[in-house]
């Protein structure tokens, strides 16, 4: 007499073999990735980077700086690696989000002379001698431009409109305005076909400063 499967016993004997294959198909799994024992990540270097946009001429603050690690090989020439040796400083070019701080484009405070990076084509730099009634009433900042005026008996005429104020006193970044009544040695960059009257008015006593709605003197 044939001795018939019951149909729990095959149902059973299915899942043994599930079993089986599922356990097999994860070995082969397993032996596909490879083991993360003794794997060590790539090497990187720390570069200090801008945490948020910052203008040109601006000291730079500690919380404005943050530290990124790059790959050795796009680590560009002259990064800096630690911010407390940048941090007072001041960048002479603006500086973007995550772009990393470099020491060429870095100067103290009362660095002199002033270097010629900080000239646009067709600039030449012109330092005058300003009194409390020509500069602006002690509101002007390094990297500000503004207006420069021939005032004379006759009536104020136009020098040039982009003048560019590249240091004051010698320093190129100043927090606080010029103390009042007190004259300020101010070196500007104007265009080269203004130098000459610029020099001119500035000897006869007539050269003022005049702030353009973009400067100020709100701060």
């Amino acid at each position: 007499m044939r001795r018939r499967w019951s149909g729990g016993w095959v149902w059973e004997i299915l899942a043994i073999l599930a079993f089986f294959v599922a356990g097999w198909l994860t070995l082969r799994a397993l032996a596909l990735v490879p083991a993360a024992t003794g794997v060590r990540p790539a090497p990187t270097v720390p570069v200090v980077v801008a945490k948020g946009a910052v203008a040109a001429f601006t000291p730079l603050a500690a919380p404005e700086l943050a530290v990124r690690h790059f790959p050795p090989a796009l680590v560009p020439a002259g990064a800096v690696a630690d911010p407390a040796t940048v941090v007072g400083r001041v960048s002479t070019v603006p500086l973007a989000p995550g772009q990393p701080v470099l020491a060429e484009d870095l100067l103290d405070p009362g660095q002199a002379p002033l270097p010629t990076v900080l000239l646009s084509a067709g600039e030449r730099a012109v330092t005058v001698a300003l009194g409390p009634a020509q500069d602006a009433g002690g509101w002007l900042r390094p990297g500000e431009t503004v207006a420069l005026y021939d005032v004379t008996a006759k009536g104020a005429a136009e020098i040039t409109g982009a003048a560019r104020v590249l240091s004051i006193n010698g320093a190129l970044t100043t927090t606080t305005a010029t103390p009042p009544g007190q004259a300020a040695l101010v070196t500007f960059a104007v265009p080269k076909a203004t130098v000459a009257p610029v020099l001119e008015a500035a000897q006869a006593g007539a050269l003022t400063v005049v702030l353009t709605p973009a400067t100020g003197p709100v701060r």
